[in-house]
């Protein structure tokens, strides 16, 4: 990592911990692409000296590459202290990404082996132990991240703040995950619909992307990693005090309070 990435992941750090936002990191440590933007990433994990548990998919639905200028997915990485568990209270930051996503996760019982060609779909899944349902309430230090770029969004390791666990699922194999409806539901009241296909047309291709696109990268999946694989719906605009319930039909529900938490 050369200097001006650890300047900017530190930059990012601190507003992260100062509850802080920018417009854009300094001109001089700036990421100026997608790779520059990933080393930034990478940097700020290490500055934030938290332990990595797995990794979180952004801009899975065409909604989201449309509004942020792609035409593909992006990846965080999730931090320990930043997956909390269904039921547990969030604690509430106020800044420009105050949303609620539906989403499914899967963590993974074995090591996939690096190799040349890309893996197909069963071949990754055949790596993975169980599934999870969850909702993600994505965060940025920027006051508009679309306006900050791609590289930025990237830097700010792809909105990840908090991930909400939900159980362990039965049966998951099953069931046509695409096809497999979801509902948000807040302080009562149902806020979206969705169904799997909006994760990159299918919850376990958007984890075939990401397993490939870490491959490419050098950065093989590991036996215990948790992945996200990016919003159901559409996200829903929360505030300090609600609660949130993800509601997976016959796969359960999934629960947040959003409160101050010491």
């Amino acid at each position: 990592m050369s200097n001006l990435e650890r300047q900017a992941a530190e930059n990012l750090w601190g507003h992260w911990q100062g509850d802080t936002c920018i417009e854009t990191l300094p001109e001089a440590c700036c990421p100026a692409d997608l790779a520059a933007g990933y080393r930034v990433q990478r940097e700020l994990v290490a500055v934030s000296g938290q332990k990595p548990v797995g990794y979180k998919i952004a801009a899975s639905s065409q909604a989201g590459q449309a509004h942020l200028k792609i035409t593909h997915p992006v990846y965080g990485r999730l931090l320990e202290n930043q997956v909390i568990a269904s039921g547990d209270k969030a604690k509430w930051i106020d800044h420009p990404m105050s949303v609620a996503e539906l989403e499914f996760a899967f963590r993974f019982d074995r090591d996939v082996p690096e190799r040349a060609e890309p893996y197909e779909m069963d071949a990754v899944m055949a790596h993975v132990g169980a599934m999870h349902i969850g909702i993600e309430l994505p965060g940025s230090r920027f006051v508009d991240p679309a306006a900050a770029g791609i590289a930025q969004i990237i830097a700010d390791n792809a909105s990840a703040n908090i991930y909400v666990l939900g159980p362990k699922v039965e049966g998951w194999r099953d069931v046509d995950l695409a096809a497999h409806k979801v509902k948000m539901i807040i302080d009562g009241e149902e806020k979206t619909k969705g169904q799997g296909s909006d994760a990159l047309g299918d919850p376990r291709l958007a984890l075939t992307w990401l397993v490939n696109e870490l491959g490419g990268q050098g950065f093989p999946m590991h036996r215990g990693q948790l992945a996200t694989t990016g919003v159901c719906g559409m996200p829903v605009p929360v505030f300090k005090g609600q609660k949130v319930i993800g509601d997976f039909g016959m796969f359960g529900k999934v629960r947040v309070e959003l409160s101050f938490v010491a």
